[in-house]
């Protein structure tokens, strides 16, 4: 059996409460008295998101005629244009 008696605080996960500290909360021992849990909420900008989409998108246009002239090439265009007519708004090629 391990005993551990090392006590000790961690960041945003537990703190080692001295005696006048929990007598300053009036005895209060929970955790949000003594422990700071709150991670800050990143919000992405809206216009550098939006560009990153519009060149994904571009690049996958690219991608997309480069991916259909091989296919000519192994004369398998016909079975892959069918599936991307079926599925054109997931592929979008």
């Amino acid at each position: 059996m391990v005993i551990r008696s090392k006590q000790y605080s961690i960041d945003k996960i537990a703190y080692l409460a001295t005696k006048k500290e929990v007598i300053e909360n009036d005895y209060v021992l929970n955790i949000s008295r003594y422990v700071d849990t709150f991670d800050e909420i990143i919000i992405p900008d809206l216009a550098d998101v939006t560009k990153k989409i519009s060149d994904i998108e571009r690049e996958l246009k690219v991608v997309g005629k480069k991916l259909r002239e091989s296919l000519v090439e192994l004369g398998m265009q016909t079975h892959i244009e069918m599936e991307c007519e079926k599925n054109k708004d997931d592929y979008r090629l």
